[in-house]
Parts: structure tokens; C-alpha cells; sequence
């Protein structure tokens, strides 16, 4: 009975590690954020704005329509809010 109980939490143990793994593994398709208002580190303004971040980087930032947003990436309205 007791190896059966260790067993079980065993596999338990492993299918929570697998999962927290693959929940923390970044997305490799790019989003695009725009038409934010972006407060960047120094202070300075952007608005409205345009980011993309893919792998968990920020790979491009800059004013509304003059980043170029990688073909295939998912697409996020900001319109109305704040990014710091």
C-alpha cells in the first residue's frame, strides 16, 4: 500500500514539473502591442506606440506605424492604456 501511495505521488510530482516547464517555455510567434501610450525607463513618452516582443524581448518599439510588425504575429490593442 505504501509503495502504491509513493508511486502515485511520484508521477504526480513529475506531471507537475513537466507542466510548470512547459508553462514557463516562451512563445516563439511574435505579438505585436499598438496603439499604446508607452512610458519608457528614462521618462520619455511614446504615444501612441507600437512594441513587438517575441521570446520574452522586446524586439521592436517605436511611434504607431513606423515598426515593422513581423509577418504571422498576433495582434494586441492597447488603445487607451498605459505601458510602463
Amino acid at each position: 500500500m505504501q509503495r502504491a501511495v509513493l508511486s502515485v505521488c511520484g508521477v504526480a510530482a513529475c506531471l507537475l514539473t513537466v507542466g510548470l516547464q512547459a508553462q514557463s517555455r516562451p512563445s516563439s510567434r511574435p505579438v505585436a502591442y499598438d496603439a499604446a501610450r508607452l512610458i519608457v525607463g528614462d521618462g520619455a513618452v511614446i504615444a501612441p506606440a507600437t512594441f513587438v516582443v517575441q521570446d520574452g524581448r522586446v524586439i521592436a518599439v517605436g511611434p504607431k506605424g513606423s515598426v515593422a510588425i513581423p509577418a504571422g504575429a498576433t495582434r494586441v490593442d492597447l488603445s487607451g492604456r498605459t505601458v510602463m
